[in-house]
C-alpha cells in the first residue's frame, strides 16, 4: 500500500515539475498564469481527491477485512494504473496546454486533455470500490464528471475551439467534482 502510495506521489511530483518547466519555457503573459494555476489545481485536486478522500479509508477497510487479497489486487493493482495513468496524461495535456495554449483543438488534444482526468476518475472509482465500497452519491458524481470530461472534448473538437478553451471546461468539471466531493464529505461527518 505504501509503494503505490509512494507511486502516485512521484507521478503527482513530475507532474508539477513538467508543468513549472513547460511555464518557464512559455511566453509571459496573463493566459500564461491563468493556465499555470488550472495545471496546478489540477494536480492538488487529484493528491486531495487521493490522499485526503480515499488512500485511508481504503487501507483501513482492508486491515479489517477477513480476505483482502481480493480487494486489494483490485484497488492497488488494477485500479492504480489507471490512476497512474490519468495522472501522467494529465501532464502530457497539461504541456500541451502550455506550450500551445492558442492552437485548434484537434482529436489528439480533446483526447489527452479530456481523457486524463477520465482515466484518473476510473483509477480512482475502481480503487475505492475495490477497497472501501463506493456510495450511489459518489459513483454519480464521477460518472458524471467523466461523461462531462467526454462531452467538452467531442464539442472542442468539433467547433475547433482553442485548447485553452477546453481546458478552462475541464477544470470548471474538476472544481465542480472536487466541490461535491468536499461537501459529501463533510456531510459524510456530521
Amino acid at each position: 500500500m505504501e509503494r503505490n502510495r509512494l507511486i502516485v506521489i512521484i507521478a503527482l511530483g513530475e507532474s508539477v515539475l513538467s508543468i513549472g518547466r513547460e511555464f518557464l519555457e512559455a511566453e509571459s503573459s496573463v493566459g500564461s498564469y491563468v493556465l499555470l494555476v488550472v495545471a496546478f489545481a489540477t494536480t492538488v485536486s487529484y493528491w486531495w481527491l487521493y490522499f485526503a478522500r480515499h488512500a485511508d479509508s481504503a487501507e483501513c477497510s482492508l486491515e479489517e477485512a477477513s480476505d483482502p487479497t481480493a480487494p486489494a489486487r483490485g484497488g492497488y493493482a488494477y485500479a492504480h494504473a489507471a490512476l497512474i495513468a490519468g495522472i501522467i496524461e494529465t501532464a502530457v495535456g497539461a504541456e500541451i496546454l502550455m506550450g500551445h495554449p492558442h492552437q485548434h483543438t484537434g482529436s489528439a488534444q480533446a483526447i489527452v486533455l479530456s481523457d486524463g482526468p477520465v482515466l484518473f476518475f476510473v483509477g480512482i472509482g475502481v480503487f475505492v470500490a475495490s477497497t472501501a465500497g463506493v456510495g450511489r452519491v459518489e459513483a454519480a458524481i464521477a460518472a458524471g464528471a467523466c461523461v462531462a470530461f467526454v462531452v467538452f472534448g467531442v464539442i472542442a473538437v468539433s467547433l475547433r475551439s482553442p485548447v485553452q478553451d477546453l481546458a478552462v471546461g475541464c477544470a470548471a468539471v474538476l472544481s465542480v467534482t472536487v466541490g461535491l466531493a468536499a461537501w459529501h464529505e463533510r456531510a459524510a461527518l456530521r
